[in-house]
């Protein structure tokens, strides 16, 4: 790895040797101290947000909200699990989180989050989804929630739909599906049109520009969906898209929620 290392541009560098050092320091285990995981084990170098319970509090909310005992989650795009976990939590023993994480070192702290916390209803996925089956290129030279697919990535991934996979059994229809796959975005929506014109599933669903959220309005208003900005203070543009029937109330982001937690007793 040294040598490795040794030749790469400064930036890249820098960027190995802190994915190195978060491996290296990933048995570093703390509770989460709030949120509605709170009481859950959490590797510490993953980030202070996610063990304080703080990340993205907007889309925390519309999470809970929209997660239903018995629901069947696609978490596409799902970095290191602090969402499937908690959508895993609101389904239930009853409902499923099929989790999409092509990159390997988030999928291993997804993989240990699940194992550690003692969660059976997550399956871990390596694919990327996106509008064809096949390989893809997917670019991890970035930060660990930055990667995403591109012409010129640097380490090879197997794309997959999601009406091939609901198609062979792999994955039930869904009832809802969080989609943040840092620009890819249409491609996933393309990949499942079928699915979602026959099942109309809700959807939370991150756009990185003005230019995609368009073409993702495009594809979904057509169809009677409807967008909810949820206003996320940082980060990407969030909306909770679902289908316009007049009947669902709207869901509010809250800058401030009180969670009302029993203490866990997660497996070690």
């Amino acid at each position: 790895m040294s040598s490795l290392v040794a030749q790469a541009p400064v930036s890249m560098k820098s960027r190995v040797l802190h994915e190195f050092a978060k491996w290296i320091v990933s048995p570093v285990r703390l509770r989460i101290r709030g949120g509605p995981l709170a009481g859950s084990r959490w590797i510490l170098s993953t980030g202070k947000h996610f063990i304080a319970g703080t990340y993205e509090p907007e889309k925390t909310h519309c999470i809970v909200a929209a997660a239903q005992p018995g629901m069947a989650v696609l978490d596409v795009g799902a970095h290191v699990g602090y969402f499937a976990l908690m959508m895993a939590e609101r389904v239930t023993s009853g409902g499923v989180v099929h989790a999409f994480e092509p990159r390997d070192l988030n999928r291993h702290f997804l993989q240990t989050h699940v194992r550690i916390n003692g969660i059976t209803n997550v399956r871990v996925h390596s694919h990327c989804l996106g509008d064809r089956v096949g390989p893809a290129k997917f670019n991890t030279r970035t930060g660990t929630g930055t990667g995403h697919l591109s012409s010129d990535g640097n380490v090879s991934v197997e794309m997959m739909t999601i009406d091939s996979l609901v198609e062979d059994g792999t994955i039930p229809v869904p009832d809802l599906i969080k989609i943040d796959v840092e620009g890819a975005e249409v491609l996933v929506l393309r990949g499942g049109y079928s699915m979602i014109c026959g099942r109309r599933p809700t959807m939370i669903l991150a756009v990185h520009s003005e230019a995609l959220e368009r073409e993702c309005r495009a594809i979904l208003e057509p169809l009677g969906y409807e967008f909810q900005d949820l206003h996320q203070a940082k980060g990407d543009r969030e909306f909770l898209v679902r289908q316009g029937d007049g009947d669902a109330s709207p869901i509010t982001p809250r800058k401030e929620t009180i969670w009302l937690t029993q203490p866990k007793t997660p497996s070690e």
